[in-house]
């Protein structure tokens, strides 16, 4: 009876409690193993929760607003047509509008809107302003050295007057020489302007500068007043001063040539001005009188113009007559 009794207590021993013993008592190994398997569950939570954080990360990054920035060089050719697209729609909302993208030349739109601004027309106004100045300022500076070297040679002096060499005199007989000027030069400007296109480049610049906010009526005003101007200064003051010669000729034809740079005009129309200037100053001498190249010098501004004007709006496609 004692041995079933013991029999029974054997087999009434729950599961659970027989498997905690054995845990207990069981070898070391099974545990490390029990350890390394939770250890490796931890790094894969861990894992799993920063590539979530950085998938969070990236997405709050796109949706943050991109920032354009200037890319002037090494860039791709579908960058700059996607440039150039991005460009096109900003233009048609906004024209005033200039984006700091690439174009089709690798160029930024800053070194576009630097280039834009260099060729800025300036307003009527301030071109009929700037015009009047310049020439009071040159007619002004001749008109006082021609008074000055009168004065001075009256007093008993050697110096040239300029007043006697360079007279104010005309006689009918000069209209042609003034006529040959005129065809002479407008004839040599129209052929540079077809065969030197450095030439054409320089003189359409300066033009639109110069011209290109003004009425039809204005062109006599900017074509008569430096005409005038210039030659008092440049044939009726300063040749008689350096020489009635070919030498003295030259010179002024240079300097008046030289100070036609800028504004848009290169070398190439400074040389035109000066071989310009050297026409001017052999009529002067030929002729004796500072009526004839400031005549011709203001009909030659005149017909510039014009020509100017009339191709430009052809070239255009707008009205000739507006």
């Amino acid at each position: 009876m004692s041995c079933s009794f013991l029999s029974s207590l054997h087999f009434s021993v729950p599961v659970s409690c027989a498997d905690n013993k054995a845990s207990l008592v069981g070898p070391p190994v099974k545990r490390k193993t029990s350890s390394i398997g939770y250890r490796k569950v931890a790094e894969a939570l861990i894992i799993t929760s920063s590539k979530h954080k950085s998938v969070k990360k990236t997405r709050r990054e796109e949706q943050k607003p991109k920032t354009l920035h200037l890319r002037i060089s090494n860039t791709t050719v579908s960058e700059k047509e996607n440039g150039v697209n991005f460009l096109q729609n900003s233009a048609n909302s906004d024209p005033n509008h200039k984006l700091g993208t690439v174009i089709e030349n690798g160029e930024s739109s800053a070194e576009v809107i630097s280039k834009d601004s260099s060729l800025h027309t300036p307003g009527r106004d301030a071109v009929l302003k700037a015009c009047t100045i310049t020439s009071g300022i040159f007619a002004v500076t001749g008109l006082t050295i021609r008074q000055v070297s009168h004065v001075i040679s009256e007093g008993g002096l050697s110096f040239p007057d300029c007043t006697r060499t360079m007279p104010y005199d005309i006689e009918w007989s000069q209209a042609e020489t003034i006529v040959a000027l005129v065809v002479l030069i407008s004839a040599c400007r129209q052929v540079l302007l077809k065969f030197w296109p450095e030439f054409a480049d320089s003189s359409k610049a300066a033009n639109r500068q110069v011209l290109g906010s003004l009425d039809i009526w204005d062109y006599a005003v900017v074509s008569f007043l430096p005409g005038i101007g210039e030659e008092l200064l440049f044939r009726g003051a300063l040749l008689p001063i350096i020489g009635i010669d070919w030498k003295g000729v030259t010179v002024v034809g240079l300097t008046f040539g030289a100070l036609h740079l800028g504004g848009g005009r290169k070398s190439a129309f400074a040389l035109w001005a000066s071989f310009v200037g050297i026409v001017y100053g052999f009529a002067a001498v030929s002729s004796s009188s500072l009526i004839v190249p400031i005549a011709a010098h203001s009909l030659n501004n005149l017909i510039g113009g014009l020509l100017w004007r009339y191709f430009d709006l052809k070239e255009n496609g707008n009205s000739v007559d507006s």
